[in-house]
């Protein structure tokens, strides 16, 4: 869906409800829902039920960064295996390779900090610690990454020859994990999903 379309979700939904959410929260939400209406309505209603809101309200309820920040936490907290069995697909190392690949690139493109990036931003980062690392690799697995196989983590936007993160909540709970690499196997605990959950915000208002 477009952006548009993914606003109307929300209009809808505050007029159904008489709720009003503060509209740069609006805007978050249509950044993170990337499109998909599923992940739109799932944060909507954490929303409402941050704020106990179970049916239609006689006098207008106001939602802001709170109730959002409320949603965040209960989104990540639903959905941290399905993160982590997409994570545990993307960074599966190939037994014929000899590096790291898959781990590598994801650790580049999350510090390259951007909400896009070429194949050539990548490749200079990831050779600062691995200076030898083919092109060919790297074409070859942001390839894969593409594919339901790697977790289906990034697409490749065309017009401008740059890749971007599928769903921003994977990037930042591969931030999280990758900061010691075997956070990935921990049972994620409240504080962990508080952690995830401030590289969210953050990545999302900088």
């Amino acid at each position: 869906m477009e952006d548009k379309d993914i606003n109307q979700i929300i209009i809808n939904g505050e007029k159904l409800l008489n709720i009003e959410i503060t509209s740069y929260i609006i805007d978050d939400i249509i950044s993170f829902s990337y499109g998909l209406p599923s992940v739109c309505h799932q944060l909507c209603l954490n929303m409402c039920y941050s704020k106990d809101i179970l049916r239609t309200s006689n006098n207008k309820i106001k939602l802001d960064n709170q109730y959002f920040e409320e949603a965040i936490k209960m989104y990540l907290a639903d959905n941290s295996d399905t993160l982590k069995g997409i994570f545990d697909k993307a960074i599966h190392k190939s037994r014929k390779s000899k590096y790291e690949g898959p781990k590598e690139i994801i650790k580049a493109m999350i510090e390259i900090n951007k909400k896009e990036f070429n194949n050539n931003e990548i490749l200079m980062k990831i050779r600062k610690t691995l200076p030898s690392y083919p092109q060919g690799s790297l074409s070859a697995c942001l390839k894969q990454f593409q594919s339901e196989e790697r977790g289906d983590i990034i697409k490749y936007d065309r017009t401008s020859n740059k890749y971007y993160f599928t769903n921003p909540f994977f990037k930042s709970y591969a931030r999280f994990a990758l900061k010691d690499d075997h956070a990935y196997t921990y049972n994620y605990d409240n504080s962990s999903i508080n952690e995830i959950m401030e590289l969210v915000i953050a990545q999302l208002r900088k």
